[in-house]
């Protein structure tokens, strides 16, 4: 339910709501331990960052997402799908190719509970 609010606050552009709902979802599923609903509150968390500028943690944390997924063989939905697309396109521009590169690689590297602790840090 927290991961639905945030999409709902997100697409109306309160990034700063939509921040506390996905991080209260990842609070709670770091302890239950679910790596599928922790992929998709990094996702949104992920349109968070690219909705507040910061490319660089938007970048960070879809490789993030990405790699979760992957390691738990989790897919994305085809409109799941086509809206990361949109978001990893905005972002690759924003930044250009290379440093896209480098900080979506640094977000594939990090381990789940390491993405987790970043993702409610306040940092870029």
């Amino acid at each position: 339910m927290l991961i639905g609010l945030g999409m709902v606050a997100s697409t109306q552009g309160d990034y700063a709501e939509a921040r506390v709902l996905y991080g209260e979802s990842l609070t709670m599923t770091r302890q239950l331990r679910d790596r599928r609903v922790i992929a998709h509150s990094l996702e949104g968390m992920t349109g968070v960052a690219q909705g507040q500028s910061q490319s660089s943690r938007a970048a960070r944390l879809g490789g993030a997402a990405s790699a979760l997924r992957a390691s738990i063989g989790s897919p994305r939905s085809p409109a799941e799908q086509e809206e990361i697309d949109q978001q990893v396109a905005a972002v690759r521009e924003a930044l250009g190719e290379a440093v896209f590169a480098a900080a979506w690689d640094a977000g594939r590297a990090m381990i789940w509970e390491q993405v987790v602790k970043y993702t409610l840090s306040e940092g870029e």
